[in-house]
């Protein structure tokens, strides 16, 4: 399995959402999104699980540096 950092989200973009986003580049096993502490409302970043590397490659170079929701997404391998 391999971990994607998706950073630099907008606040509109739900699980569900990144979800679709990356599914079209292969099997997305989990995605989380973080909280903020004091808040526990999303911020803008979270992991994505992906069930090899071929997919987590393909979603990199797919979405890296793509306009979304007005904000450039920041993809790479997370750890």
């Amino acid at each position: 399995m391999y971990r994607l950092f998706v950073g630099n989200m907008s606040s509109q973009i739900s699980e569900r959402k990144l979800r679709k986003m990356l599914e079209p580049f292969g099997v997305v096993e989990s995605v989380r999104m973080m909280k903020g502490r004091a808040t526990g409302l999303p911020v803008a970043c979270g992991f994505v699980d992906m069930l090899d590397e071929r997919a987590a490659l393909r979603a990199i170079m797919g979405l890296n540096g793509k306009k979304i929701d007005g904000r450039q997404l920041k993809v790479r391998l997370g750890f």
